[in-house]
């Protein structure tokens, strides 16, 4: 029988974290022992310990003397340390008339997109367009020229970096959709790639390197519609008939044909792309009449990984079977991603943000929404990952 937690106060991890405990204060205050001095005088060992802390430890280590904030500051530190230490997803953004977010472990907000109080921004007029290993790829329209500024932030350590807008006339008027490409275990560095809708080839693609600062215009023979999803190096979309990709050190859109089994559903029935466990998922939904939905996997083709019954989740919320809406917002997996029991749906339904766990059948509710709330699709996806990690941006 389903169970359902409607308390999140009940909810365990959803990504395994286990809580940090807090050591208690010390009822005297000693002086530094000689492994202290030792330690506080080897820059070299400092480091090597501080790579060793959580992020969210090395924010508040940062006020401790002015070299433990140099150290930590450092880019490259910052890097090595999110190499070292890749975390699981903490949390979502997500739109429902204006920004919101669900926290996975506990009672709490994410923070606020860093850059809208400094630069101004109007909140109905910039909006999270795309996520990436703890990067967030923000979009502000300028009413003046009509053209977009780009912004990359990482809301963890509330810092930004204002992109210079893409060369060229076209930008102006020509509808784009942008992407975030980065992978911390191979660079320090991304790239937002910049795809252009427009009726006839040769398509604009304008690329932003983060080691150059510079835009790089170039041109491909297709074009790219409905979700897309950075993973293995390239952004890939889902056609009808062909899947694309975009090689981002390439900078080279390939086209595969799609196999005939599993066949592909029309883009209408696209659920959610996006990578999970160093893996690649596409969910589809059926139809009322079989009430759930696939998830296939990229294994060089699509091929079917599961099939998920939604009865158990229409059992612990009945108004499903009359409205049937529902988003994907995230696939979540814990420890080993071969296991079944290590995957986890993030469901929007009408009130709740639900985790359902696709072993055991159960549901969580993680929060609760207003009855008239409704998940606004973004472009490039439903949700957006927030991840606590040091990342230079």
């Amino acid at each position: 029988m389903t169970r359902t937690r409607a308390s999140t106060k009940r909810r365990k991890s959803l990504t395994g974290a286990t809580p940090t405990v807090q050591p208690a204060a010390a009822d005297n205050v000693h002086e530094p022992t000689p492994a202290a001095n030792t330690i506080g005088c080897s820059v070299d060992l400092l480091t090597e310990i501080l790579l060793r802390s959580p992020a969210k430890s090395l924010i508040r280590f940062k006020c401790v003397s002015k070299n433990w904030l140099s150290l930590i500051s450092d880019s490259q530190f910052a890097h090595n340390h999110s190499r070292r230490n890749p975390r699981p997803i903490s949390g979502l953004y997500f739109y429902s008339r204006r920004l919101k977010s669900v926290f996975f472990h506990g009672e709490q907000n994410l923070p606020s997109l860093p850059f809208v109080d400094a630069l101004g921004c109007h909140e109905n007029l910039t909006e999270i367009v795309d996520s990436c290993n703890g990067l967030q790829l923000c979009e502000k329209f300028d009413g003046k020229d009509f053209a977009a500024q780009y912004i990359v932030c990482n809301v963890f350590t509330q810092k930004y970096r204002v992109l210079p807008k893409p060369n060229g006339n076209s930008s102006k008027w020509i509808t784009h959709k942008a992407f975030l490409a980065f992978d911390p275990s191979k660079s320090p560095h991304y790239k937002v790639v910049l795809v252009s809708y427009v009726l006839h080839p040769p398509y604009e693609i304008d690329v932003f390197s983060s080691r150059t600062g510079c835009w790089e215009k170039g041109f491909a023979p297709h074009t790219c519609h409905g979700w897309g999803a950075y993973w293995n190096g390239a952004i890939h979309w889902v056609g009808d008939e062909n899947c694309l990709r975009f090689d981002v050190d390439a900078e080279e859109m390939i086209a595969t044909p799609n196999r005939p089994l599993p066949k592909i559903l029309s883009q209408d029935k696209i659920r959610y792309l996006g990578e999970c466990g160093g893996r690649l998922f596409l969910i589809q939904s059926r139809s009322r009449k079989v009430l759930g939905f696939r998830i296939l996997e990229l294994c060089g083709t699509w091929c079917g990984s599961y099939q998920v019954n939604l009865r158990p989740i229409i059992s612990a919320f009945p108004e499903l079977e009359t409205t049937f809406k529902f988003d994907v917002l995230s696939l979540l997996c814990v420890g080993d991603v071969e296991k079944k029991e290590d995957f986890t749906l993030v469901l929007a339904i009408p009130g709740r943000i639900i985790a359902y766990n696709l072993h055991r059948k159960t549901c969580d509710v993680l929060c609760n929404l207003s009855v008239d709330d409704f998940i606004k699709s973004g472009r490039n996806g439903c949700a957006y990952p927030f991840v606590e990690t040091l990342s230079p941006v």
